[in-house]
């Protein structure tokens, strides 16, 4: 309660025994109060049943429970006991013994069903299966130590064949999470609420990551590329334009171009496709939020000659699309960090470069930051189509 001064006062009432009088006593301090509270509960307690008084640093509620358990507890058992037996059987949420093989298959169809990309999904699959095969078929979920995770990525290889990264460990350690998170959930249960493997693990702090500068296209190996599938396979053109002068993802299963290529054949590429501007709506973008790509006067062009449809967004074909990228050596997102790139040397701001593209300010200073010169620039956005001639229309040749 409060004073009419403002301050904050504490009020104990109560009476100390049948015919009493109710008392009522305020003080200025918590502390003081709760110990008046309890003096008067045990005189109260002390009247009515004549217990021994003890010092304790039990509430009474707690004192009221032990002694009900002691009614119905056999001569004997110590509550300790009782205690540590509830804590080994898993208490409330008794833990069920489930199968690693078969708790990751249940994992795994759970997020198919729900909003989990493809991409990520087959993230889950890769680490849980290198999990089945480290720990085997018949490991029990709740029997999974933090020591055997540890030893599953320590041995993960990069690329390049060496250690992975810090930042790779930390995708891993996530997904890794995800999954155990998941098994201790009801009504699954299979594994202890706080008995999560991972917890223990290693966790990379931003400060403790180095990452390497995003892989990016020479602008003379773009501009090959470009007059090479114009030529060769002109199905490619428009993908891989938008690709690389807009920044678009590439992923053609759940990908920002798939999902683009299905919006337009419903509603066609007019309400995408405006002004100049691709319009991104957020249910195509990887982070879920709706962005605007301003097209550069090349990229124009080749839409102009190559139009948007669904098909020429995503042609779908893995293979040729495989045999195209080990052809120009193109890494992974190494299209969208070209565009990145040469957005920011031809003159876009931080701010202009993270809403076009879907990142943060912090990323693109940086990652992308002076990575190309003007004239590079230059040279990346006068990269245009160009006429063929009857006799350089050549069948599709992908070997």
């Amino acid at each position: 309660m409060q004073k009419r001064s403002g301050k904050t006062c504490y009020r104990v009432t109560g009476t100390l025994g049948p015919g009493q009088k109710q008392q009522k006593r305020v003080f200025s301090s918590y502390e003081d109060a709760q110990a008046c509270a309890d003096d008067w509960e045990a005189i109260r307690c002390a009247a009515k049943i004549r217990v021994r008084l003890l010092p304790t640093r039990l509430k009474q509620t707690d004192l009221a429970d032990a002694e009900a358990a002691r009614l119905i507890l056999p001569a004997g058992v110590k509550f300790t006991d009782l205690a540590r037996h509830y804590i080994q059987s898993g208490g409330a949420g008794a833990v069920s013994p489930k199968p690693l093989e078969d708790a990751v298959k249940a994992f795994l169809v759970h997020h198919k069903t729900s909003n989990t990309s493809s991409s990520q999904i087959a993230n889950y699959r890769a680490i849980l299966t290198s999990l089945i095969d480290a720990c085997g078929t018949k490991t029990s979920v709740d029997t999974v130590s933090t020591e055997q995770l540890e030893s599953l990525l320590s041995a993960r290889k990069s690329r390049s064949g060496g250690p992975i990264l810090r930042s790779t460990w930390n995708i891993y350690r996530g997904d890794l999470a995800a999954f155990f998170n998941w098994c201790s959930k009801r009504p699954r249960s299979w594994l202890g609420k706080d008995l999560n493997p991972v917890s223990p693990l290693v966790h990379y702090s931003r400060r403790q990551i180095v990452r390497p500068l995003p892989p990016r296209l020479d602008i003379a190996v773009c501009r090959e590329m470009m007059n090479w599938v114009e030529t060769y396979a002109p199905n490619w053109v428009c993908f891989f334009a938008i690709t690389l002068f807009a920044g678009v993802r590439p992923d053609m299963s759940d990908g920002e171009m798939a999902k683009l290529a299905r919006l337009i054949q419903l509603e066609g590429p007019e309400r995408y496709f405006i002004g100049g501007v691709l319009r991104l709506p957020a249910t195509v973008t990887k982070d879920r939020r709706p962005r605007q790509v301003r097209l550069p006067h090349n990229l124009i062009a080749y839409l102009e000659k190559y139009p948007p449809t669904p098909l020429a967004l995503n042609p779908g074909d893995f293979a040729a699309y495989t045999k195209i990228r080990r052809r120009f050596s193109i890494p992974h997102d190494g299209l969208r960090h070209t565009a990145i790139s040469g957005f920011v040397a031809a003159g876009g701001t931080l701010t202009d470069a993270a809403l076009e593209f879907g990142t943060s300010e912090r990323i693109i200073r940086l990652h992308y930051l002076n990575q190309f010169t003007k004239a590079e620039a230059f040279g990346f956005y006068n990269i245009r189509p160009f006429a063929a001639s009857l006799e350089d229309q050549l069948t599709l040749n992908l070997n």
